[in-house]
């Protein structure tokens, strides 16, 4: 439980949260639990991560860590909290999803990185751990929900040109980058499925072999309404930005 300690030491908040009004701003005390806590338990670096007043030498640190586990990762907290334009275009391409997912959802992000973002059709695999689903666990549907993003960019996926393809799902094909190369394959629920559909029906129960090829069946189906409610959102941010064409 140190990590839920610490967040309300350093961070005057509950673990996974922003930092809040009363955050540490003592450098000497983050240097110091960097060196001596982290090694003991990685989920503090997430909690170093999220607080808005670290240094500069304790960023750089973080932002080469591989860390991240099922809800949360290190790099992640990192582009969830940061203002720092320069430090969100690096992390726009980091090879974890979750990562990239939460640059695309930060209203710092340049306009120019969120054009990039908005051609991946990868999702954050820390918000389908909780639950989330789609849409609003897709990079894109980040990317159009961010009031930064140009009208340009939201134009091309009202278009149609941007629609995602059923084979981009790693859950259906096991074709997309960040999967191939995620760090920890096992936290990884798509590739937990994916394995499930692979293994024989004698090693697990059959209910489990059944509720995974449910779950790939209707993401296929639900594919035309994902990209519907990403028109839909990119529809309504235009407005919102004055521009009529659509």
């Amino acid at each position: 439980d140190l990590e839920y300690e610490l967040s309300e030491i350093l961070n005057d908040s509950d673990f996974r949260a922003v930092s809040g009004r009363n955050a540490s701003k003592c450098s000497e005390l983050f240097l110091l639990i960097m060196k001596y806590c982290c090694p003991l338990n990685e989920n503090i670096e997430v909690v170093l991560a999220l607080n808005k007043h670290i240094p500069l030498s304790i960023v750089e640190k973080l932002e080469e860590s591989n860390f991240h586990w099922e809800e949360d990762g290190t790099t992640q907290a990192l582009a969830r909290t940061t203002t720092n334009p320069d430090l969100l275009r690096r992390l726009a391409n980091s090879k974890e999803n979750s990562t990239r997912y939460e640059v695309s959802a930060n209203v710092n992000t340049p306009s120019e990185v969120l054009a990039d973002l908005i051609r991946d059709p990868d999702i954050s695999d820390s918000l389908w751990y909780r639950g989330e689903g789609f849409p609003l666990s897709l990079i894109q549907y980040a990317v159009v929900s961010n009031p930064n993003t140009p009208a340009e960019a939201l134009l091309e996926i009202v278009s149609g040109r941007l629609a995602i393809p059923a084979s981009q799902f790693s859950i259906v094909d096991s074709s997309s980058p960040s999967k191939s190369q995620d760090v920890n394959p096992d936290d990884n629920e798509w590739e937990d499925l994916l394995d499930s559909l692979k293994e024989s029906s004698d090693s697990f129960p059959q209910i489990h072999q059944n509720k995974a090829e449910l779950e790939k069946s209707s993401l296929l189906l639900d594919l035309e309404e994902v990209n519907a409610s990403i028109v839909n959102k990119a529809k309504e941010m235009m407005r919102a930005k004055g521009y009529k064409r659509e």
